[in-house]
């Protein structure tokens, strides 16, 4: 493996960050770092397939989605004893 800028062979794995730790699992990405110049980024290269990690990853997404959709499309109910007792206080005089 060389530099994409100097093509220099002085690469080394690097820690990814942030958003870039979601892209290495979903799309198998490996993030280097060139010595010589200083270039940071991901290069092509096969690598091995981590099905389990990616499935787990989708999964804990799709349950994600559906508790953020119950929690914006929930309503509390009118006999809710909470908001039963806030009407009550506000026909009070």
């Amino acid at each position: 493996m060389h530099c994409p800028k100097c093509k220099s062979h002085q690469i080394t794995r690097s820690h990814s960050r942030g958003l870039e730790k979601i892209g290495r699992v979903l799309f198998l990405r490996r993030y280097y770092r060139c010595q010589k110049c200083g270039w940071r980024g991901s290069l092509a290269k096969k690598i091995r397939v981590r099905w389990e990690k990616t499935i787990l990853v989708i999964v804990y997404c799709v349950i994600l989605a559906f508790i953020l959709r119950a929690c914006i499309n929930y309503q509390p109910s009118s006999g809710d004893n909470l908001t039963a007792a806030l009407r009550s206080d506000e026909n009070r005089p």
